[in-house]
């Protein structure tokens, strides 16, 4: 905890508000009911490590009450994304059909927070849990749910940056939102993340392990996440249910040639373990201007279904347990989902007859032109950002292996490009002697649960040979450590942002 307080006290002149583009009204979530790196990197010298182990802190609120609603939270990075230098089509020709897991990327294809952090996103609109939680009716419940997880890929769109990969032992908390999210970095190859989170007032529990397939086609990257999401709800009537699903497919696009863009493809299915309701989203783009966007109730604002175009559509349906559809779903995945009841006449199904839109994407910072914060939302800004209650030096109780202590993401975030790459390398330089010699981090707050077969796994010509052979569940102690003790009482903690030695 030295190192961190040390680097703490080193605060960044620049203010987290120093660089504003445009000023832009903040609205709060409107669901409604129903790269410079140098080309010849300089040799990591005893000065260039000195000169770098003090991390800029950037935003931390200057306000003494820990209280989350008091917080002002950033709403944009301390400093413009720098652009880079760097020849995609080359490091391609390094590494194609090798086991991207074991490659160390250049920092520039990087965004400023951690793949842990990334997760903790999937959660941005868990208001639609709480909706399901006390929705009246199995069907509505499994309606909502099924919309949230299609919810969760609505930041991603224009982010076509990929997030830091964790370290081994690399933790992060989340609180501020209404929900309490832990996240831990239990395997290094490989990378697999293990989290779980749950709701301020118990409605619901959110649980996983994830990890990643990924391939190169020939202008093209496909990336098949690993690993079952798990959702466990308390409805009205104090019953609890439980619900299963796997994320979609994703396809980065003309990652060579021509204008970048990303995709999400495949189905997403919503399983009831409780009942036979189920629910089922397709995910795709309208290549052909073939399919007919057929929504009741449309937004005026947007338009949805004349001018967005025919990208991240997505379609679905709720069934109940004789398999007989009930809801039908339609929408954006990236602005507006909305769902309809399925009427009945003449033998014959009318679906979109009563629609409700459900589900509507939060504004996105500057108007949805966003490059110069990486495209990221604004609760994606707000992860990485050492507020009170995040902040040691404000008396939080918080482990040093928190991503927001990783100094490489510290100094890309503040612009110190070539200083984030320099200590990115040492970190993982460091990391692969602690596999030598066998001191690496273990995982602290997970432990192995129910067992994996490679069967289950969605296949896409990945190289790699690593084996995931188990789900990781949480043993539950985090929260009352955090509560009971101090995290810099631990002695087995592993010191994984340590530059120094």
């Amino acid at each position: 905890m030295t190192v961190i307080n040390s680097e703490l006290n080193k605060i960044s002149s620049k203010s987290s508000d120093s660089f504003t583009p445009e000023s832009k009204e903040v609205r709060v979530n409107s669901e409604e009911s129903f790269i410079s790196t140098k080309e010849n990197e300089e040799e990591v010298t005893a000065d260039k490590l000195t000169s770098t182990k003090s991390v800029k802190i950037n935003g931390i609120s200057k306000t003494n009450n820990v209280n989350n609603e008091s917080i002002v939270r950033r709403k944009n990075l301390p400093v413009p994304r720098i652009a880079a230098k760097f020849s995609l089509l080359s490091m391609m020709r390094q590494v194609f059909g090798k086991d991207l897991s074991r490659i160390s990327m250049p920092i520039c294809l990087n965004e400023p927070i951690s793949f842990i952090q990334r997760l903790s996103e999937d959660l941005e609109y868990h208001e639609l849990l709480s909706k399901a939680s006390k929705a009246d009716s199995i069907e509505e419940r499994v309606a909502y749910i099924t919309v949230f997880a299609s919810s969760a890929l609505s930041s991603t769109f224009r982010r076509l940056s990929k997030p830091f990969n964790p370290l081994l032992g690399e933790t992060f908390e989340l609180t501020h939102r209404g929900f309490k999210f832990i996240g831990e970095q239990v395997m290094h190859h490989p990378p697999v993340v293990a989290y779980h989170s749950e709701s301020n007032n118990k409605e619901w529990i959110y649980w996983g392990t994830v990890w990643s397939i990924m391939s190169f086609g020939p202008n093209s990257l496909t990336i098949l996440p690993q690993g079952t999401v798990h959702l466990k709800i308390k409805t009205k009537d104090g019953n609890e249910e439980e619900y299963s699903w796997e994320r979609p497919n994703c396809i980065i696009h003309n990652i060579i040639f021509g204008s970048t863009w990303l995709e999400w493809t495949g189905d997403v299915n919503v399983i009831s373990l409780n009942h036979g309701y189920r629910g089922k989203t397709t995910f795709f783009t309208d290549s052909n201007n073939s399919y007919n966007m057929r929504m009741h109730n449309t937004s005026s604002s947007t338009n949805i279904g004349k001018d967005i175009g025919k990208r991240n559509i997505v379609t679905g349906s709720v069934f109940n347990e004789s398999d007989q559809r009930i809801f039908c779903i339609e929408g954006y995945s990236d602005l507006e989902i909305q769902v309809s009841p399925v009427g009945h006449a003449n033998q014959s199904y009318t679906p979109y007859s009563k629609g409700n839109i459900i589900w509507r994407c939060n504004p996105h910072p500057n108007n949805g032109d966003n490059s110069c914060n990486f495209f990221l939302t604004y609760m994606a800004m707000e992860l990485n950002e050492i507020t009170d209650e995040y902040n040691p030096e404000k008396g939080a109780n918080i482990p040093i292996t928190d991503s927001r202590f990783r100094p490489d993401q510290r100094l890309y975030e503040s612009g110190d490009v070539d200083g984030a790459q320099t200590i990115k390398g040492i970190l993982e330089e460091k990391q692969r002697k602690r596999v030598k010699t066998g001191t690496s981090a273990k995982p602290r707050w997970f432990v192995k649960g129910k067992r994996i077969l490679s069967s289950q796994y969605k296949k896409a010509g990945s190289v790699s040979k690593d084996v995931v052979d188990c789900e990781w569940d949480f043993n539950n102690e985090y929260w009352d450590f955090k509560e009971s003790q101090k995290f810099s009482s631990l002695t087995d903690t592993v010191d994984i942002f340590n530059i120094e030695n």
